[in-house]
């Protein structure tokens, strides 16, 4: 390879940045979303059985789709 071929390749965009990038975050905001109404939706006996107690899950239910702790992505 020459040299003028090296300096006329376009740089690699980095890892997440795009549209695959874009559709992948999309996608992780409605599942976020979708376990949230799910979590809302649970008895107060479920909760107890998933060691949850009513405020805690109402508070993380309440929280919008884009606000996911970093542990989850």
């Amino acid at each position: 390879m020459t040299n003028t071929a090296i300096a006329t390749r376009a740089p690699a965009a980095p890892r997440g940045v795009g549209v695959f990038g874009f559709v992948s975050r999309f996608m992780e905001m409605r599942e976020v979303a979708r376990q949230r109404k799910a979590l809302a939706r649970l008895t107060p006996e479920q909760l107890r059985d998933i060691g949850l107690d009513g405020d805690l899950a109402r508070n993380e239910a309440d929280r919008p789709f884009w606000d996911a702790p970093q542990g989850w992505r």
